[in-house]
């Protein structure tokens, strides 16, 4: 939902900005500024990529039996990458995490 609802900040500051709504001037306003989202500040590259991912790698850790709820505990997801946010380490092979 966050994602969805930062794409709609975009459109928006880039039409306030632009007084516009054709496509090639919110692209280049969008290219050329830094927008304050809920996902925090987003910038594109010349590729059109962000040039700060936000998208996370995170592992299910410590899970026991077959209680869903546990999976709602932030303690046993944990982040992998990006690297400033990662507050764990993988566990790999899975038979490795199975020992735990």
């Amino acid at each position: 939902m966050p994602f969805a609802y930062a794409v709609g900040q975009l459109v928006a500051k880039a039409v306030t900005e632009t007084k516009s709504l054709d496509d090639g001037r919110l692209a280049d306003y969008l290219h050329n500024h830094t927008v304050d989202t809920v996902l925090g500040p987003l910038a594109f590259g010349a590729d059109g990529e962000w040039t700060q991912s936000r998208m996370l790698f995170t592992q299910f850790q410590n899970v026991s039996g077959n209680d869903l709820g546990q999976f709602k505990d932030p303690m046993k997801e944990v982040i992998l990458w990006p690297e400033k946010y990662k507050n764990g380490t993988m566990i790999y092979p899975y038979g490795d995490a199975r020992k735990k």
